[in-house]
């Protein structure tokens, strides 16, 4: 089975957000440099960035210490910063990949039912989806806050599947990095990864993980014959 195929025959998705549905990657590194001059410091590239954004703002903020030398006592002012930072230019730059509006508007005509599991927080991501219109075709939002641990734990994942009303059988996530396949894994949930996101790294070849390179290819694969469920 490929991914297209999987893909379509589940009646629940959970979808990861950052480099999944949205390319955020250039507001997260102008928000962290920008929290990163009032330290008086240097500046980071949209690589480390990328490398560490799964473990949410805390993840990058850490890499960034690490990456300048800087004092492990600035984290928690620096992660304060970058979040007033990100809070007020999250979707200046950023863009949904092409092809995911449309996917998920067959999605919504064929009666899926849609979450996303994130490790922004729960606030931040119902912006952001919001300030590209794309809010309305999920039931929920479950962010690095919603729940008492965040991905690549099993329980957010879950808790969408729940709040879905679905089963671990009948649901999929779709993510782009080693945190969403390990989130799946934990939950025996299967998993699709998008190539094109950030932190695929070959995961194609895990148990349970199918990749793709594209929200068009994945419209393409719909069935001719699948109907409104």
């Amino acid at each position: 089975m490929n991914a297209a195929e999987l893909f379509w025959q589940r009646q629940a998705l959970v979808f990861d957000l950052d480099g999944t549905l949205v390319h955020t990657l250039p507001d997260l590194t102008d928000a962290l440099n920008q929290a990163l001059a009032g330290e008086g410091s240097g500046r980071v590239g949209e690589d480390l960035v990328r490398s560490s954004l799964h473990g949410g703002l805390e993840g990058s903020v850490d890499a960034a210490i690490d990456h300048l030398g800087l004092a492990p006592a600035c984290r928690a002012r620096l992660i304060d910063r970058y979040a007033a930072c990100y809070e007020h230019s999250l979707a200046v730059r950023s863009a949904p990949y092409p092809g995911v509006r449309p996917v998920l508007d067959r999605l919504r005509d064929r009666g899926v039912r849609l979450a996303v599991c994130t490790n922004k927080l729960e606030a931040q991501a119902v912006r952001l989806l919001a300030a590209f219109d794309l809010l309305a075709s999920f039931e929920l939002v479950v962010g690095a806050d919603t729940c008492v641990e965040r991905k690549p734990s099993p329980v957010p994942l879950l808790h969408a599947i729940s709040a879905l009303r679905a089963e671990a059988h009948e649901s999929l996530l779709i993510g782009d990095s080693a945190v969403d396949a390990a989130c799946a894994f934990g939950a025996e949930v299967s998993c699709l990864l998008f190539t094109g996101g950030y932190g695929f790294r070959g995961l194609g070849t895990s148990p349970g993980v199918l990749p793709f390179s594209s929200w068009g290819a994945l419209l393409r694969g719909e069935p001719p014959d699948h109907g409104a469920v």
